[in-house]
This record gives C-alpha cells, sequence and structure tokens, in this order.
C-alpha cells in the first residue's frame, strides 16, 4: 500500500513539474513574439492609441498651443524701412515670447509659426527660422512669401486651418486645452500675463482679448486665447466677417468679431480699459508693435490703466 501510494504521489509531482515548464516556456516564447507596451519605436499601430503602463491618461499634461502668426520683416510705410533692425526686431519679440510663455504653468506648450515675409528667399526665410529657435521649440512652421488673405480675417482663416492639421496630427491621447493666437512683431510686456487668460478662458468658457478698442465691446485683435469649447465658434465667426465686401471695415479686423452675428458677446477681456489696439497712436501696457514708433506714456495713461501703467 505504501509502495502505491509513493508511486501515484511521485508521478503527480512528476506531471504538475511538466505542465508548469510548459506553461512557462510556452509564456516565454509568445512575449519574445509580441511588443512591449510603452517601448521606443512600437510599431503596433492600435497599442500606440493605449494609455502608457503606470501612466493614467488623466495624468498627461495638458496642451496649449501657442500660434505666432503674421508678417515679419515688413518694410515700406506700415513698418520701418531698416532691414537690419527688422532682424532686432524679431529677435526682441520672440525674446519677450519666451519670457511671457516661460510665466505659464500646468501646461505643455506646443508652438506653431505661420509667418509671412513677402518676397522672401529661402536664405531669409532659413535665418527667420533660426532667429525663432533660438527662443521657442517650433513643432511645426509654415514661412509664405505671398500673404495669405487679402485681409486679416482671410489670411486668420488660412492659418487657423493649417493650425488645425498640426493639432489633428498630435497624439490622440494629449489633451489640448486652448490656443493662443499671438503676432510675430508684437513685443509682450510683463502686464500681458498670460496665464491669467487661460484661466478665465477656461473658467467662464469665453474668447479673450487684451482690452477694448470702444465701449460696446469691440476687441483688440493683436493677440488673443481660444479654449478649446469656443474653436469652432471662433471659426465660424472669422469665417462671416470674411464674407463682407472687400472695403468694409469688418473684414479687415476682428474689432467686430463680439457683435450678435458672430460671437454674441461671448468674449472677455484681460484689462477692462478701452485703448486704441495701434500702439503708434495710443499706449497700452500689454503690447508694443515694432518698426512702429510707440505712443510715448503720458498722465492720461496713468489715470486710465492705474497700476498698470508702470509697464
Amino acid at each position: 500500500m505504501v509502495s502505491i501510494g509513493l508511486q501515484t504521489a511521485t508521478t503527480y509531482i512528476t506531471a504538475s513539474v511538466l505542465a508548469s515548464q510548459e506553461a512557462a516556456s510556452s509564456a516565454s516564447s509568445l512575449s519574445q513574439n509580441q511588443p512591449s507596451a510603452g517601448l521606443i519605436g512600437e510599431t503596433d499601430a492600435e497599442s500606440q492609441n493605449q494609455p502608457l503602463a503606470g501612466l493614467p491618461v488623466a495624468s498627461r499634461p495638458m496642451i496649449l498651443i501657442c500660434l505666432i502668426r503674421g508678417h515679419v520683416l515688413r518694410i515700406g510705410d506700415r513698418l520701418c524701412d531698416n532691414f537690419d533692425g527688422d532682424w532686432q526686431d524679431l529677435h526682441e519679440v520672440f525674446r519677450s515670447i519666451k519670457i511671457e510663455t516661460e510665466r505659464i504653468e500646468n501646461y505643455k506648450l506646443i508652438f506653431l509659426l505661420d509667418v509671412v515675409a513677402m518676397d522672401a528667399e529661402e536664405q531669409a526665410k532659413d535665418k527667420i527660422l533660426h532667429i525663432v529657435q533660438e527662443y521657442v521649440p517650433l513643432h511645426a512652421h509654415r514661412i509664405s512669401s505671398k500673404a495669405l488673405g487679402e485681409w486679416q480675417t482671410d489670411s486668420l482663416l488660412k492659418t487657423l486651418e493649417w493650425e488645425q492639421s498640426q493639432v489633428a496630427a498630435l497624439d490622440k491621447r494629449d489633451h489640448v486645452t486652448g490656443c493662443f493666437v499671438l503676432r510675430a512683431d508684437c513685443h509682450l510686456k510683463p502686464m500681458i500675463a498670460l496665464q491669467s487668460w487661460v484661466e478665465r478662458g477656461m473658467q467662464y468658457d469665453r474668447c479673450v482679448f487684451p482690452f477694448m478698442v470702444w465701449e460696446d465691446g469691440g476687441p483688440a485683435d493683436q493677440l488673443f486665447f481660444i479654449p478649446k469649447s469656443q474653436r469652432e465658434a471662433f471659426f465660424w465667426a472669422v469665417t462671416k466677417l470674411s464674407k463682407y465686401k472687400p472695403t468694409s471695415l469688418q473684414r479687415q479686423s476682428l474689432h467686430w468679431i463680439h457683435c450678435k452675428s458672430c460671437l454674441k458677446g461671448r468674449l472677455s477681456f484681460h484689462l477692462k480699459v478701452v485703448c486704441d489696439a495701434n500702439s503708434t497712436k495710443e499706449w497700452n501696457p500689454c503690447y508694443r508693435i515694432m518698426g512702429r514708433s510707440e505712443k510715448q506714456q503720458e498722465e492720461c495713461h496713468r489715470a486710465k490703466w492705474g497700476d498698470h501703467s508702470i509697464c
């Protein structure tokens, strides 16, 4: 009886060991034939859309797009005719953009550059790109030799379409929360406080502009913030303005974007002050347009802007 029991036990143990070894061998073979999740150089397209191991989707950084647009190196009566001065202006503008965007906390910034350098040759375009990259890391860029549109609304639509194509190419796991639109010829002053634009835009679900150009709410349009929730409405509003005849003021700027037929007043202001958007005509504490003589700060500005007049 004892002999039979020992033989049975020995047979059971041997079978268990063999089964365990077979399972281990099968698992090893399987792991060698499948890519590891999250490894650099992953080739499985579907696995790239899955959360990284140990990193919940909610913990991925929130993304802010910083879209820099407009004209650079312009000459003639709109900007200075000193070509060397324009290069220096470019340095100053992007140095200020670097300083002010670095103050934004809790967001990852992705920089896009879509500018026009009229009649510029490839050498000049390369130099523009080199200067910009001294200050900000570009995710994508487009430098054109011709204007994108006849008026500001036309060209802005082209830029927003290009920006959207770049955003669509981002990792689907990234959470894009909004977009800053900055001008490539505007030097930002410390009072700009871009962090507060994001907070206000997200809290009140509104586009944010620097200040008003008249009492009923027309915005200064040199720079602005668009929360993701308002992007479709903003694009629709700019499209509506672009449909006006070329000689109309509505097509030439965004000062009418607050109207009921556009954003219906769904915009906010960094500073609730009325001021000319052109820094040549009136001083403001948010920015100055490069290549133009800035209006000197006067006592009336101190009364209007209060403590903000120190900028």
